[in-house]
Formats: structure tokens, sequence, C-alpha cells
């Protein structure tokens, strides 16, 4: 877990500085290290610190009290000396090896101890996301198998009166498929076309919560970028996607449906608006959402929000934002899946980003290839928004459109039919399968109970 908590936490800064102006209580071959804390954060009760240098590592436990500094010191021999520290909520006597932190380093710090100086080294801790991972890690993320999992896939649903009276049907029939761990809604609750009204919004997310599955879900375009339509109800899309937010994610660390817990980008305060942004593990492999929105990503011009004029301020501050935001979480998913050895990756996004335009969704493909490219394992990245299915690999010789030059072969996409309430995707996660990943379309049975032919 220590590579993985180091990429998985907010980002810490410390300094290393070296002087003699004082005598060292040491002999010989060695010196004095010095390091403190210069506020001790709230939850953290007691620091336990590993020093690791030529004769080894030991760790050693300092209590501590919160909104004090603290200063210590340690005789370690003459060399490089690798630091890491961990702060606990708990008294150090009651630290287990199993505790998780609140408190971390990102990375260790590399010092030199020298028999003629005091090596003083700053820790500045900030929160770690370990206490939310830890679940996910020692349980194996949602479902807890360590074999084959199953999850079910659907998107663009529903869409209009007729789909969303069909809609629980849809739900139930996924439940009704054993041995399922999760349902994936991969955005558009609504068509373009309908208004965004929170009622309707309250109803969806009552069925979610309902479900006997664990729910995940990622925002698409038609739930807030464009209801500032008339036909819509002319609303700001920014209000409707905070409201969004808290409708469907108001536990940011936790799914609708069957509870279960996954990691949030809330956890990290750089990003700590992107609750929708999740991450959890399961068979050897890592599965993130990330909020990649159709209408160019947010930036096509709102028309009609009240009373018709755009905000193009506030609409480019949020689209930005938000790019960062994913680029952030793309790198910490292909971290993690590199520092746990994972053996594929998978990524949820609305948009289809390969239908057309490429404004707004540059940064976000790119990076996506480059970490992909390097993770040289298998990477699905399942998308909604063009409502037909579809299976290809849109990287296989890179993009000229993305300004990609080198072929990634080893990234398939899957794009979930959308429009209808009479179909989803079955998604297998097999670790002892060289491709990984496999999947199949299922429909419902018809109105007298006859099950539907399968979908080729």
């Amino acid at each position: 877990m220590k590579a993985v908590v180091s990429r998985l936490v907010l980002a810490l800064t410390f300094g290393i500085t070296a002087c003699g102006d004082r005598s060292l209580d040491a002999h010989g071959d060695r010196g004095t290290i010095e390091l403190a804390v210069r506020e001790v954060p709230e939850e953290a009760r007691c620091l336990r610190v590993a020093f690791s240098g030529s004769t080894g590592t030991r760790t050693k436990p300092f209590d501590l009290t919160p909104g004090t500094s603290l200063e210590f010191e340690e005789t370690l021999p003459v060399g490089l000396v690798t630091i890491d520290a961990r702060a606990f909520p708990l008294a150090c006597s009651s630290v287990q090896s199993g505790s998780a932190p609140t408190y971390v380093l990102e990375a260790p710090v590399t010092a030199r101890v020298r028999a003629d100086s005091i090596t003083r080294v700053a820790l500045a801790l900030q929160k770690s996301a370990r206490v939310s991972l830890e679940v996910d890690f020692q349980n194996d993320g949602l479902g807890g198998a360590s074999g084959p999992i199953e999850l079910a896939v659907i998107g663009d649903t529903p869409y209009g009166n007729t789909q969303l009276e069909r809609f629980p049907s849809l739900i139930e029939h996924i439940e009704g498929e054993a041995g399922l761990s999760a349902l994936v809604h991969v955005g558009d609750i609504k068509n373009g076309s309908t208004r965004c009204d929170t009622s309707y919004f309250e109803r969806i997310a009552h069925e979610f919560s309902r479900s006997s599955l664990p729910v995940i879900y990622t925002p698409g375009d038609n739930e807030w970028t464009d209801c500032h339509r008339a036909n819509n109800g002319a609303y700001d899309p920014l209000e409707r996607l905070a409201t969004l937010r808290s409708l469907f994610f108001p536990e940011p660390g936790f799914t609708l449906g069957a509870r279960r817990a996954v990691l949030s980008q809330a956890t990290l305060a750089e990003h700590a608006a992107f609750v929708e942004n999740r991450l959890w593990t399961a068979a050897s492999t890592v599965f993130a959402t990330v909020h990649v929105t159709g209408s160019a990503n947010g930036l096509a011009p709102w028309f009609g929000t009240g009373g018709g004029a755009d905000d193009p301020d506030r609409r480019i501050a949020e689209v930005e934002a938000r790019i960062a935001a994913a680029l952030d979480w793309i790198g910490r998913t292909f971290d993690l899946a590199e520092d746990e050895e994972a053996l594929g990756v998978v990524v949820f996004m609305q948009a289809d980003t390969f239908s057309g335009t490429t404004n707004g969704f540059e940064a976000v493909i790119r990076l996506l290839a480059e970490r992909a490219a390097a993770f040289a394992r298998p990477v699905l990245l399942v998308q909604g928004d063009s409502h037909r299915y579809l299976v290809d690999q849109p990287l296989a010789n890179g993009s000229a459109a993305y300004g990609i030059e080198a072929p990634v072969p080893n990234l398939t996409r899957v794009v979930v039919e959308g429009e209808t309430a009479e179909e989803w995707l079955k998604l297998r996660v097999d670790p002892a399968s060289p491709e990984v990943f496999a999947w199949e379309r299922r429909s419902l049975p018809d109105a007298a109970g006859v099950p539907a032919p399968e979908v080729p």
C-alpha cells in the first residue's frame, strides 16, 4: 500500500536544509537529523516516522497534540537516509499494522546525514486518501471478489415518458441477473429536449437509491450543460450541476443503491467540487468515472439562460476546472494501476469523443493515450452520448485529429446503446483471461415475459 498511498494523497510540500551552527550529540560516523511539524493537524494523535538507510529501516512513534508544533531529533549513521511519515487519529499505543493514516507524505523525503552538521527536515502533513482506499483494497473493491466480476452498464436513458415509465423495469431486470457487482450509468438521464426540473432528477435518483446493486453514475450533458435551452426550462447550467451533485452524490465516498465505499476526487482539496469522479478496484482492475460530457465538453455556448444571454466567463471557467480535474483523475487512475500492478483499467465517461469534434476533449484524450500506451495492458474506455452500440480501437493507429502519432493498440472503446430502456451491457472482468475484458448486450423480455433474443 505504500506506493498507493503516496500516489493518491494531496500534494505535500517539504523543505530540507543543513547547517553547522551547533554541536552534535553524536560520535564518529553518526550525525543528527532534526524533524519538525510546524502545526499538528486535527485527527492526528500519533506520528510514525520510518528512517531507512544503509543499515536498514527503523520506525519510531511520536505522540502528537493537535494545534501544537513538534520538533524532535534522531541520531543516525552518516549518509543518505529516506524518511517516511504517517499520522494516525489514535494514540501511538493503539496504532496497529492495519490502522489507516489520516495524514501522510506524498513521497518519502531523502536527506543526507553529516557528521559535522544538523540536517533539518520540515514535514508539512496533508490529508490522506487512504482512509477511503483502505476499504476498497482490503475488500478488493465493489463486490469483494478477487476473481472474475461482472457489471451492468447503461447510458442515455431514460429518454422521454415511455422510457421513464419503463426505466424501473430495466433496473429490476438488471438486478435479477445473478452475480453482478455494480450498475454503472454513463450519463444522460434524460433527452435533450425535456425539462431539467429538480423533481425529475429526484425521480431518477430515487430509482438509483433503491437499487439492490451499488450504482455509480457520471453526469451527461443533457442534465446540466444543455439545460439553458428554453424547452429544458432555461436553467442556469451551473446551478443544475450543483443540484445534480447534491442529489446523486450526497456521500461522495459511497455509492447510491447498495452502499459501497469508493474513492471520490472530493477527498483532494484542489478538486474538492468533483464529487462525481470516482475510483475503485476489483478483479485486479482499476475502475474510474471521469466527468467528460458532450456539447464539446460544456464549451458549447449557452442560449436561453436567464433571458437568452450566454455567460462565457463562468462557462469557460467551469470547463477549464473540470478538464484539470479530469486530467488529475486519469493520472491518479493509471498511477494506482501501475503501483498495484493491475491487469487492466476501465474508464467511464459520457462523451463520445470520437464522433466528430475534438473541441473540449483534446487534453483528456491525449493524456489517456499517453497513459494507456505506457500501461501496456488492456484499457477499456466506456462511453455513451451517440446512442448506437459500437466497439472500436480509435487510437490503434494514433489519431491525426488529436495529434497522437504513437499507436495505442491496447485501448478498446465500447459505446453503449442509448435512447432505450430495453437494453444494457454486461461487462465481464476476468483477470485470468489475456483480454481481461469481455462484454455482451442484454435485452429485456417483451411484455408477455418472453426473453428477447441475444443482441449481436
